[in-house]
C-alpha cells in the first residue's frame, strides 16, 4: 500500500451486509461523487496495520444498478471498477460517516485474498427498506461452525430459490400453478446455468410482496440467519426440505439414474428440441423425475410437467435443478453448520425490523 497521504475521503452511504460487524459498505466519492463498494477483509497482505480494513473499488458507469438487479455479481463490480481504482481504508476510524480512502498498490490489487468470491449477489443483502407487513414472518436458521461472505450468499441463494418454488406448490391450483410457470419455462434454452438463474431470478420477482428477505444474521458459533417472508410459504419451504431428509437416499439414486442417462445421451447442453434414443429411456427418465418430485411430497409433478409442455428433457432438467437447491441445503445441514427448525416466529416480528448499520 502507498505510504502517500490518504488521497481522497468517502462518506458512508449504507451497510449493506451485516454479520459480526458490517462486511459490505456502500459509499459516495467525495470528490467526484461516484460510487464506492467495499469489502471487509482480512489484515494478512497489507502493507501497513489497520484496526479494521475493508476493500474497495469505485464503480463503473451503471454497473451498480446491474449488480443490485441481480445481473451482476459482487465480484464483476470488482473486476469493472472504474479506471482500475481500488483503496482499503480503516472503518475503525471513520468520524461522522466518513472515511480516508488510500490507493491499494498493484501488489495488494492482485492479491486474490482480499477480492470477493465469485456468485455473491445483492439478494443476500440485509439491507431491509419498505417491507411489506405480509412479508414480515420471520424465521430463524440455527447456523454453527465456520463460515464466510459466499456460504451466507449460497446458503440464501439456495433457500431464495426453493421459497419460489414452494410458492408454487401453496398456490394449490394447477391452474394457477401452470400459468405461472408456462411464461418461464418454455422459452428458456435450459442449455446452461444461465436458463436455470433466469428461471429462479424471473420466479422470485414474481413474488412481489412476499419476496424472502434477510432480516439479520448473528454470526458466532452459534449463531443465527434471520429471513422474512410469507409464513405458509415458509411453511412448504421447511416441508420440502424435511421431506427431502427423510427420502434422501432414493432421490438421490434417482437423481444420479436421471442425470447418468443425460449424460449418456449428451443431453445436458441440449436444445429442448432434441429428443432421447430411445422410448424407453425417455418414460425411464419421466418416471425417476416424477419420483424425486413425490418424495418431497409435490403432488403437483403433472402440473410442472404440463407447464414444460410435456416435453421430459426440460421437465427432467428443471427437476434436477430443484433437486440440486434442495441438496445444496441438505449439505449444510449434514455438516452440522445449520439447523432447520419448523416453526420459528421471532418475538415482535411485526414491528418494523432494526437495520443494523
Amino acid at each position: 500500500m502507498s505510504k502517500q497521504s490518504p488521497i481522497l475521503s468517502a462518506t458512508m452511504i449504507d451497510t449493506l451486509l451485516y454479520f459480526d460487524g458490517p462486511q459490505l459498505i456502500l459509499l459516495s466519492d467525495n470528490s467526484i461523487h461516484k460510487k464506492i463498494i467495499a469489502i471487509a477483509v482480512d489484515q494478512d497482505g497489507m502493507d501497513c496495520y489497520m484496526d479494521q480494513p475493508f476493500f474497495a473499488c469505485r464503480i463503473k458507469g451503471d454497473n451498480f444498478e446491474k449488480y443490485m438487479s441481480g445481473k451482476a455479481d459482487l465480484l464483476y463490480l470488482f473486476s469493472h471498477a472504474s479506471r482500475n481504482e481500488y483503496y482499503f481504508f480503516d472503518l475503525y476510524k471513520e468520524e461522522n460517516d466518513v472515511v480516508k480512502l488510500i490507493r491499494a498498490s498493484d501488489r495488494e490489487v492482485k492479491n486474490n485474498d482480499f477480492w470477493p468470491g465469485k456468485g455473491i449477489f445483492s439478494s443476500s443483502h440485509n439491507n431491509l427498506v419498505n417491507i411489506n407487513k405480509e412479508a414480515r414472518y420471520r424465521h430463524v436458521f440455527y447456523i454453527n461452525g465456520v463460515w464466510n461472505l459466499i456460504d451466507f450468499s449460497q446458503f440464501y441463494s439456495k433457500i431464495s430459490d426453493l421459497y419460489a418454488i414452494s410458492y408454487l406448490k401453496n398456490l394449490k391450483n394447477p391452474e394457477l400453478i401452470r400459468k405461472a410457470l408456462t411464461g418461464l419455462i418454455t422459452p428458456r434454452l435450459w442449455t446452461a446455468g444461465g436458463s436455470y438463474f433466469g428461471f429462479y431470478r424471473s420466479l422470485m420477482n414474481m413474488l412481489d410482496f412476499i419476496q424472502l428477505k434477510v432480516a439479520a444474521i448473528q454470526y458466532a458459533s452459534p449463531g443465527q440467519i434471520e429471513l422474512l417472508g410469507n409464513r405458509d410459504v415458509f411453511k412448504e419451504t421447511i416441508s420440502l426440505i424435511e421431506n427431502f431428509e427423510r427420502s434422501y437416499n432414493e432421490s438421490k439414486e434417482a437423481y444420479h439414474s436421471v442425470d447418468k442417462i443425460l449424460t449418456q445421451e449428451k443431453l445436458k447442453t441440449a436444445k429442448p428440441s432434441t429428443d432421447f434414443s430411445s422410448d424407453a429411456k425417455k418414460e425411464f427418465v419421466k418416471k425417476k423425475a416424477d419420483f424425486i418430485l413425490q418424495t418431497l411430497e409435490m403432488n403437483e409433478h403433472e402440473t410442472f410437467f404440463a407447464s414444460c409442455d410435456n416435453n421430459v428433457l426440460v421437465y427432467s432438467k428443471l427437476v434436477l435443478s430443484i433437486y440440486r437447491r434442495i441438496n445444496g441445503i441438505h449439505n449444510f445441514i449434514s455438516e452440522g453448520r445449520v439447523e432447520i427448525v419448523k416453526d420459528s416466529v421471532a418475538p415482535n416480528a411485526e414491528k418494523p425490523v432494526a437495520h443494523h448499520a
